[in-house]
């Protein structure tokens, strides 16, 4: 069946009035048209229909439609040409497309289904019937459906839920038709009214509308949807809309004429398709295609790029003339809009939006896509785009807000590809990192023990803030140090850099952390705390110690700083106390004051030994280094009320001492403190108030009265020895407490008990302590008998009450007994004896006791102690008698011929005995044994005169008279009595024994002498008899010899006489002298006493040696004499003298021989003597021992040459003074001896030059030695500063130039790289000369050098500062200086730093005082220029603190350093030619200014004029940063370009190509003069350029090829290694490559940079690695 067969198509939009009439208008906001595009009509057969059943919808660009039971497709939207073309049997009822229009699934009316292929020439792939009866349909309609819900129609309405399988029906409400939107339906019905219908409940409910519809289509997406409807109105003309949804709004509305029927559009983009139906005569003979359209040629062009016809659209804007930007956004938007963006697709957008110059859209468009790239290279490089982009419309605040999000975005990239080389992590990953907190991604790391990870993201950080860091300390809390602890070197220097203020918060922490350790690690606390605290001192850096920022917190915060040192101060003293003292104090007790510290010191535990150490070596000191009285701390803490000086008096310290004991006392008697307390306080008292120990012991027992108190302090006192006095009172004390309290118990309860009860303390004693204590008291009194003085041990009578005792008199015996056993028979018979005296004085005493006694003494004490006293060494032969005497008879006389038997051979013992056996004999008028001791004292007479000798017992008694003779003169023990008795005794002739006796006297005489030890390790003689002895004993034998024989002796023996026994000399001289006074050896005799007196310091020649075994040839070696005296010889008196006394003479004996110079006059003067002294010394080469190059900066000889000046003293003749004192110059070492010999030259040369006026020699050779000195001199002062190098060595003789070259010294600049929280007060000198203080110290250089050349140093400075203030500084000052002064682009802040080097010597206030009147003074007569005023108010702050600068100016320290700024900037403009004070700038435009100045931009002023001002009035505007970052290139500013780049890290200018391109040039040249390095210092240069790379936000941007063949060049391999993970794809290879060509060992180096604070060690690993595999 073939209804409207004939088809018509091809029509010109043109023509459409000439072909159809007149054309219909839309209106609306835009102008909208229809046009036909085909034509279907009926064949002449078959003239028309009255109601044709129509089906359309666009698929793929195909319009499918059927007009009853007929089925056409035409090609495209255009009804260019029908593609398919079918008649079927019965009418099409519907038809549907699969989702991707392959297949067509067409629906009869009769129940056939067909499905065609649409893909194969529409080929039918099976035609199937659902129904037996044809002209019946079973099918329920399906209205509509959308997942999970479908719409179906028949008898009933009803909605299928798939998702819970449920069906809900309701009555037919005679709907026309049903479309599904957002899960709901809308519903039309007959009359034109539209509904909605609920997909749940199935609830109708009226859309209220003034509209009528008679058809309409739901077209679009959630995001948008469009109803195109055919309405009607009131006058029932119909229209074709287009209206919003939900908004029910009119888009436009087209009038029609005809009925039509609407063509389900594909999308919403798509044109407006409708058939119009022709009707004649009732019935419908023609189908018109129309297309509704845009009139205007915009909208067109926006219809096609909606439908992605881009040729289309492109042929449309060139032949309309538009904007082809309007077609390459629109393909941009397309690759935007995709789920996933290739590389290919990311290539076509960037070269899209290369030809677009919206940047607003290029920047969207780089934010959108990002998200969908689907690899990460993709999302750099569309980002690099974004950030490379330079907006031309700065003005709009979206473009630049959009250029920060995309700076942020580039920089959270470039954060993520650092974190996760690890692994190939998804899109997903990075698009959530992307919007994630770093915050908590920082804490997440840590908590997970990522360090690594933690510290790349801590150091690109975005933003920060102090919660922020107190939330990073409070997650390291949880952790252990050894975990964090590789976070801290990022942690600490990071934060510091960019939020100084936090500076509080790292003290407290560290202050918490050293608590936390004391409490968790007590066995290594407190090295650990130590270590920990000097760790976090030295991460406390940052990269400009100067900043303004950060000094303004150390400033405000100092008192925090000085808490962290006064820690670290007191952790060190808790180790001294700890391994010293064995004393643990709690570190916040330590803090707490020191007077608590001294308190908690002084009730420590320790034993008097350790107490006193501690109080010596720690407390003492302690108390001294804080400023305290060591009497006020003590008399405090004994809670004494008096002061410090009325406390010195000994009697008031014994007062203090009773008061205290008085309370000690109580408190031990009521059970509050120990014995060991006790004693512990009466130790600290004694030795607070350096009193004796034991004194305060006794005085302590003397006042409690306890028993075993006293027994202890007893033993205590007696095992140290104490003095007899404490003795006595412990004796006394012990035997009272002992006797005096009556023993409430019977024997009998006694002996069973198990302590005594001391009736008046109710004591309990132990039974062992009590017999204890008898013993120990009777020790005391035996020590006492030998110690104590007659009148002590009185006084231990007087205090017994003996009548207690006499009930237990019968027990002595047993107590004798006792003694004798332990030793003490002499305290037994004292005891007894004692007892027995005192008794026999009381009245009516008892004679049985008293005879009881004497038994007990002669039968039991006598008998036992008497061979005891025998048996000693010494006996005393006294009480020996005595003893004897109370004695029996028979007892008596027995025991001495028992004793005499049995110490025969005991000469000395025999000897006492028998001695006293004679006393006890003639006592008791004895005779029977008394000749036989006669008969041994005889024997015994010329042994005990010689006794001493201790000659052979039985030798002595054995040889004859002649040879016994002749061995007692030998051996010096006869005089001439003695002879002449031994010679009467043995019948010799007495004269020939007198001549004899006086030979031998000469030649035997020995000298009697010590040798003594120095401390020098010498050895010194000390002579203890003299000639005196030998003379008159000499005499004596002379006077019995005739005089002439006397001669004819001494001649004999002259020559045999020792030379060194000056002695034996004298005597010869001396009584040659009374035999013939004709003879004169009055001068030997003087050269004998000045030799005696002298002492020898040289060792014996070998000529003297020789003389001495020529003379004495049995002699095995020179006489022990000779090391200490000169031979007397012949040749002392002599010229040859000097041959002996030139080893003689040094420095420590030149003036005993000015006393022989009258001796030997014409041999020997002072001249003589002193210039060979000074030769010596030099000759000795004790000045040049150990000589080096380098100058000794300490003098070793300072006393030498003291004792040099001395000797020269007594040189009479200047000249030679000089030229000795010269040679000894010539022949010093560099060094401060050099300097002590120059001056030691130059004082003599002075006096000489002085003496001869007017001499030119004289004068040359002064000139001469005064060069010397000032040169040694001032190379001393140089080298004593560490300044010593060849620039200054070369200006030793101008100290003018000097003193300047000195203050230029480029040290001074050096900047500290560590905050020095040591140095109190002055910031300058925290940040700039902390580290310079230790090594040298110019100003003290200086001061040294203006004292020496007489100069006025404080007007050098003053001229210096007045200089370096000066806008051009002169090339010369007018204290002559030569040095020319060359002024580069730093000149003005070194010369700043060096003028306040120069105020913070001397007073400081002066030069604040003086600072300040130049900066504010505005008076005419000392007014300076803009310029001088603005650095004297720097130097002035630089040299101030916070609380000196609010005091002095009343302005805030912000306020104070801005004023400075402006005044700066003032100056500039001023010299620039823009005359502005402060206030007027402030009004000025500074975008005016700005421009002003870029146009003179042609120095360098100029440059940093224009920083200046965008830093003070934070002005961030890219035109002129960019210019000014590039003007600073090209001159080379990297000082300046450094900070301005650090001041730009706030504004979001990063990933610019001028500021990708500083960071470039600074970090390139930081790395060239890399080669002119030292060796040493190259590895610390190279981790703090490394810490700059790892710093800079756009490190992935840079180029490192210099850089790492800087690396490779100098060896640092491992230095190259860590640029891998900055660089990717062949530039990584190649670098690895030629890493692995070095076959260079790095690991252990590479490991080693983690520990510097480098990141990423662990990806360059890896990267080596992977390349290798």
């Amino acid at each position: 069946m073939a209804d409207f067969d004939i088809i018509e198509y091809g029509y010109n939009i043109a023509d459409e009035t000439i072909n159809f009439g007149t054309r219909s208008l839309a209106d609306g906001d835009n102008l909208y048209e229809a046009s036909t595009l085909a034509t279907l009509k009926c064949s002449l057969s078959n003239e028309g229909k009255s109601c044709p059943h129509l089906n359309a919808v666009v698929k793929n660009g195909f319009i499918h439609f059927n007009v009853d039971g007929s089925m056409k497709i035409f090609k495209d939207k255009a009804c260019s040409s029908v593609v398919f073309n079918a008649c079927f049997d019965a009418v099409v009822d519907t038809f549907c497309l699969s989702s991707d229009g392959s297949y067509l699934f067409i629906c009869l009316r009769n129940g056939m289904v067909h499905l065609v292929h649409c893909n194969n020439d529409y080929e039918f792939i099976t035609s199937t019937s659902l129904t037996e009866d044809k002209n019946k349909s079973n099918i329920s309609e399906i209205v509509s459906f959308q997942y999970p819900f479908m719409l179906v129609s028949g008898t009933k309405l009803a909605i299928l839920n798939f998702k819970n399988d449920t069906i809900i029906f309701d009555g037919n409400k005679n709907l026309k038709k049903v479309v599904s939107v957002d899960n709901m339906f809308l519903g039309l019905d007959f009359e034109g009214n539209l509904f909605g219908i609920c997909a749940v409940t199935l609830v109708i409910f009226p859309l209220y509308n003034s509209t009528l519809y008679k058809d309409f289509l739901i077209c679009g997406s959630n995001n948008q949807r469009q109803i195109i409807a055919v309405t009607e109105d009131e006058s029932q003309n119909f229209f074709i809309q287009l209206i919003s949804y939900p908004e029910f709004s009119k888009i436009f509305s087209l009038k029609i004429s005809t009925e039509v029927h609407l063509i389900t559009p594909e999308c919403i983009n798509d044109e407006i398709l409708y058939i119009s139906k022709i009707s004649h005569d009732n019935s419908v003979n023609e189908l018109r295609f129309h297309i509704v359209y845009e009139t205007e040629p915009e909208q067109r062009l926006l219809r096609l790029l909606r439908k992605h016809k881009y040729e289309e659209a492109e042929k449309f804007a060139i032949f309309f003339h538009l904007d082809l930007a309007i077609i390459n956004k629109a393909r941009a938007q397309a690759i935007i809009d995709k789920s996933v963006c290739e590389s290919d697709d990311i290539n076509v957008l960037i070269n899209l939006l290369n030809m677009i110059d919206d940047d607003e859209f290029k920047l969207q468009c780089c934010l959108d896509v990002e998200s969908f790239c689907s690899k990460f290279d993709d999302v750099r490089r569309i980002l690099n785009y974004g950030c490379s982009l330079t907006p031309k419309k700065q003005n709009k605040l979206i473009v630049e807000e959009l250029q920060k999000s995309i700076t942020r975005l580039m920089f959270r990239f470039d954060t993520f590809t650092a974190l996760n080389w690890e692994t190939d992590y998804m899109m997903r990953s990075w698009l959530q990192f992307s919007g994630s907190d770093l915050i908590e991604e920082l804490t997440a790391f840590l908590r997970n023990h990522h360090i690594e990870e933690a510290k790349i993201v801590y150091s690109r950080l975005d933003e920060l803030t102090e919660e922020h860091v107190a939330d990073v300390l409070c997650v390291l809390n949880n952790m252990s140090f050894s975990v964090y602890q590789p976070f801290l070197p990022i942690f600490i220097p990071v934060t510091l850099s960019i939020l100084p203020s936090t500076l509080p918060l790292f003290v407290k922490w560290t202050y918490s952390k050293v608590l936390h350790l004391e409490k968790r690690s007590k066995l290594d606390f407190p090295n650990n705390a130590i270590k920990f605290t000097e760790n976090i001192l030295g991460l406390m850096k940052v990269g400009d110690a100067t900043d303004i920022s950060f000094q303004r917190q150390c400033m405000l915060h100092r008192d925090n700083l000085g808490e962290l040192s006064l820690l670290l101060s007191a952790l060190k003293s808790l180790k001294t106390l700890k391994y010293d003292f064995r004393i643990t104090i709690p570190l916040s007790d330590y803090l707490s004051g020191p007077v608590d510290v001294i308190r908690n010191l002084l009730n420590v535990q320790l034993c008097p030994e350790d107490f006193d150490v501690l109080l010596k070596d720690f407390l003492f000191k302690f108390m001294l280094e804080n400023h305290l009285d060591p009497n006020e701390i003590f008399f405090n803490e004994i809670n004494i009320k008096t002061t410090s000086d009325s406390l010195r008096p000994l009697s008031n310290k014994y007062k203090v001492v009773d008061d205290i004991l008085e309370d000690v006392c109580r408190e031990f008697e009521t059970g509050k403190r120990t014995v060991e307390e006790t004693f512990s306080i009466c130790h600290k008292i004694a030795a607070s108030l350096s009193l004796d120990y034991d004194d305060i012991y006794v005085k302590l027992c003397e006042k409690t009265g306890d028993y075993n108190l006293i027994f202890k302090i007893a033993r205590r006192i007696y095992d140290q020895e104490s003095s007899s006095k404490n003795l006595c009172l412990m004796a006394i004390l012990l035997i009272k407490y002992i006797g005096i309290y009556k023993i409430q118990l019977s024997d009998d309860s006694f002996l069973e008990s198990e302590g005594l009860i001391l009736s008046d303390t109710n004591c309990i004693v132990d039974n062992d302590d009590f017999c204890h204590g008898l013993q120990l008291a009777e020790k005391i009194v035996a020590r006492v008998v030998f110690k104590a003085q007659l009148e002590d041990v009185s006084a231990c009578v007087e205090v017994v009450n003996w009548d207690q005792l006499f009930a237990e008199i019968k027990q002595l015996p047993i107590m004798v007994e006792n003694l004798c056993k332990e030793g003490q028979h002499f305290m037994s018979f004292k005891v007894v004896s004692q007892l027995q005296n005192s008794l026999m004085h009381i009245p009516n005493i008892d004679t049985n006791i008293l005879i009881f006694l004497n038994d007990v003494l002669k039968k039991q004490c006598l008998p036992k102690l008497l061979p005891s006293i025998l048996s000693n060494s010494v006996i005393d032969s006294d009480l020996l008698y005595n003893l004897l005497l109370s004695c029996n008879c028979n007892d008596g006389v027995q025991f001495i011929m028992n004793s005499l038997r049995l110490y025969k051979r005991h000469p000395r013992k025999f000897q006492c005995i028998a001695q006293t056996g004679l006393r006890f004999w003639e006592y008791q008028n004895l005779s029977c044994g008394k000749s036989e001791i006669m008969k041994s004292l005889i024997a015994l007479k010329w042994w005990k005169k010689f006794e001493k000798k201790q000659f052979d017992y039985d030798s002595f008694f054995k040889v004859q008279s002649d040879e016994r003779f002749e061995l007692l003169i030998n051996s010096d023990c006869l005089d001439t009595k003695l002879v002449e008795e031994y010679s009467v005794d043995y019948n010799v002739c007495l004269k020939l024994s007198y001549k004899y006796f006086l030979k031998r006297t000469f030649l035997n005489w020995k000298p009697d002498y010590e040798i003594k030890s120095k401390t020098s390790n010498g050895r010194y003689l000390v002579m203890k008899n003299n000639e005196d002895a030998l003379l008159e004993k000499c005499q004596e034998i002379i006077k019995l010899i005739d005089k002439h024989e006397v001669l004819t002796i001494i001649i004999d023996v002259w020559s045999c006489v020792n030379r060194y026994y000056y002695e034996v000399f004298i005597t010869m001289f001396n009584i040659i002298a009374e035999i013939d006074p004709k003879q004169d050896n009055n001068m030997k005799l003087s050269m004998l006493f000045f030799l005696r007196d002298y002492q020898r310091v040289s060792k014996p020649s070998e000529a003297e040696t020789e003389s001495w075994y020529t003379t004495f040839p049995e002699s095995r070696s020179l006489d022990t004499l000779s090391e200490f005296r000169l031979p007397f010889s012949p040749c002392l008196f002599t010229r040859q003298i000097w041959s002996i006394i030139r080893p003689e003479i040094n420095l420590k004996t030149y003036k005993l021989w000015f006393n022989a110079i009258e001796i030997v006059a014409p041999y020997l003067n002072k001249n003589d003597i002193c210039t060979y002294v000074v030769h010596d010394v030099v000759a000795s080469g004790i000045l040049s021992k150990d000589v080096s190059e380098k100058w000794v900066l300490y003098p070793k000889h300072e006393d030498l040459f003291s004792e040099i000046d001395e000797c020269i003293l007594h040189i009479s003749d200047l000249e030679r003074t000089t030229s000795v004192v010269y040679h000894l110059l010539t022949h010093t070492p560099n060094g401060a001896d050099q300097v002590n010999a120059a001056t030691l030259c130059y004082k003599y040369a002075v006096q000489y030059k002085n003496l001869n006026e007017g001499k030119s020699d004289v004068e040359k050779a002064f000139i001469k030695v005064e060069k010397k000195y000032f040169n040694s001199c001032v190379m001393h002062i140089l080298h004593m500063h560490q300044l010593a190098e060849t620039k200054y060595v070369n200006l030793v003789a101008q100290p003018n130039d000097l003193i300047f070259a000195l203050y230029l010294d480029e040290r001074i600049l050096k900047k500290s790289e560590s905050i020095d929280l040591y140095c109190p007060g002055i910031l300058f000198c925290v940040f700039v000369f902390a580290a310079l203080k230790v090594v040298l110290d110019i100003n003290e250089t200086t001061e040294a050098i203006a004292s020496l050349f007489g100069l006025d140093i404080n007007k050098i400075r003053h001229t210096l500062l007045e200089n370096w203030l000066l806008e051009c500084p002169s090339t010369s000052f007018d204290f002559d200086s030569s040095i020319i002064y060359t002024q580069n682009s730093s000149c003005e802040s070194d010369n700043l730093i060096r003028a306040a080097y120069i105020c913070c010597t001397g007073n400081i206030q002066f030069w604040r005082t003086y600072l300040l009147k130049i900066g504010l003074n505005s008076e005419p007569e000392v007014q300076k220029s803009v310029g001088y005023k603005a650095r004297a108010l720097k130097v002035f702050a630089m040299i101030s603190d916070v609380e000196t600068i609010t005091n002095l100016i009343e302005l805030s320290y912000d306020e104070f350093m801005n004023f400075i700024d402006k005044l700066t900037l003032v100056y500039n403009l001023e010299y620039l030619g823009i005359d502005l004070d402060v206030e007027a700038l402030d009004r000025y435009s500074k975008k005016e200014l700005l421009n002003r100045l870029a146009q003179r931009a042609g120095n360098l002023l100029t440059i940093k004029t224009m920083a200046s001002i965008c830093m003070t009035y934070k002005i961030y505007n890219l035109k002129y940063w960019e210019f000014i970052i590039n003007t600073s290139i090209k001159f080379s500013m990297f000082v300046e370009l450094k900070s301005y780049v650090n001041f730009l890290k706030k504004v979001e200018y990063r990933y610019k190509k001028f500021y990708i391109n500083a960071w470039q040039k600074l970090i390139e040249n930081s790395f060239t003069s890399i080669n002119n390095i030292q060796e040493n210092q190259i590895h610390q240069v190279l981790v703090d350029n490394f810490l700059t790379i790892q710093c800079c936000p756009v490190v992935y941007c840079l180029n490192f090829d210099s850089v790492f063949r800087k690396c490779m060049n100098t060896g640092k391999i491992e230095f190259a290694a860590v640029l891998l993970q900055y660089v990717d794809g062949e530039r990584r290879d190649k670098f690895v490559k030629e890493i692995r060509n070095s076959n260079k060992d790095f690991g252990t180096s590479l490991s080693n940079l983690a520990q510097n604070g480098l990141w990423g060690i662990p990806h360059v690993r890896a990267i080596l690695v992977e390349v290798n595999d």
